[in-house]
């Protein structure tokens, strides 16, 4: 019983980039959910967990990157226009030949 939680017991470096764009700020998508993928913690605790298991960043502030959401923003508004022409030509008749595509990422 005991071996299965072997793999938690060294959980490896603290990753806090799976959070934050390479500006360090919060990605988009991520900040309506953050109560679920972090907790505050004490810079106390937080040095403690640092030393033992290194990684980072530390997260002094949260912050929604300006960046992240013009592009995110962008990249909606291309997928609706791209959305918008697919429909409207896959509703008309088209040749057999012709491949219609859209961006869903």
């Amino acid at each position: 019983m005991v071996s299965r939680f072997n793999p938690l017991s060294e959980p490896g470096t603290i990753n806090n980039w799976t959070i934050l764009c390479p500006g360090a700020g919060m990605l988009p998508f991520k900040i309506d959910i953050m109560s679920k993928l972090a907790v505050p913690l004490s810079q106390q605790l937080w040095e403690l967990l640092q030393s033992k298991f290194g990684g980072g960043p530390a997260i002094n502030v949260l912050f929604a990157c300006g960046n992240c959401k013009r592009r995110a923003e962008m990249l909606t508004k291309c997928q609706c226009y791209e959305q918008t022409g697919f429909t409207r030509y896959s509703d008309a008749e088209l040749d057999s030949s012709a491949i219609c595509a859209t961006s869903m990422s």
